[in-house]
């Protein structure tokens, strides 16, 4: 059933911060995990990374630059794309619709687009507070640890 909503992506990434609840791992795009990683964290450098925190019990463990498989539940594009652009949206018609219902200014009234403005505003603050609530739903997990040798042969 959440399989038409969410997508579960196992990622190579590199530990690069540690913290006492949990780890920082930049992600790797696929362009970046080359068949002769040696581990040299040129990547961790790179633009086209990503970090993202993830939680360990003992984080004491894992040392930095380590090359570790993370599995990750993101939302599928296309709902992620309707729940960011669509939530404000929504709210504005929701105000509009109200306004037109209820007062005696017309639409277009400055007053109406300041109230619309805010709507979208607290859309945006609404997209937010559900995407921390995703986040926290759904956190990352270490999927497997791997060695430099075989970074890209394990996932790649």
């Amino acid at each position: 059933m959440f399989s038409f909503f969410f997508d579960t992506r196992y990622d190579a990434g590199t530990i690069s911060e540690i913290e006492l609840t949990g780890l920082w791992v930049t992600m790797h795009t696929q362009d970046e995990i080359g068949s002769t990683c040696v581990g040299c964290q040129k990547c961790i450098e790179s633009k086209a990374t990503f970090k993202i925190f993830v939680k360990a019990i003992d984080p004491g463990i894992y040392s930095l630059h380590q090359n570790v498989v993370v599995k990750r539940t993101i939302l599928n594009k296309v709902w992620s794309a309707g729940f960011v652009f669509g939530t404000p949206l929504l709210f504005a018609f929701a105000t509009l619709l109200v306004w037109n219902y209820i007062s005696f200014q017309p639409v277009g009234s400055p007053l109406s687009i300041g109230a619309m403005m805010a709507a979208i505003i607290i859309g945006f603050i609404a997209v937010f507070q559900g995407d921390g609530f995703f986040r926290n739903k759904f956190p990352a997990h270490f999927s497997t640890i791997v060695a430099s040798d075989n970074f890209r042969n394990t996932h790649g």
